[in-house]
């Protein structure tokens, strides 16, 4: 878990994901591809990385056990 130590915002960031696994492609009529991932797979790799806030969009950044989330 994630917070903003400028405005205090837990809910979105920006960042880089990557993200790999068993998904279930989609040709459209037009010829381009959509996807999703099947969920659960086990064999899949998630990476994700917030930059900064979504919010005010500060980089100042902490990450903090789920003991001290706020849960609204």
């Amino acid at each position: 878990m994630y917070r903003c130590k400028i405005c205090d915002n837990t809910d979105f960031f920006e960042g880089h994901v990557l993200e790999s696994g068993r998904a279930r492609i989609s040709q459209m009529e037009d010829g381009s591809l959509s996807w999703c991932f099947y969920l659960p797979d086990d064999s899949g790799l998630v990476d994700i990385h917030p930059r900064r806030c979504g919010v005010c969009h500060s980089e100042d950044l902490e990450r903090m056990g789920l003991s001290m989330a706020k849960w609204s």
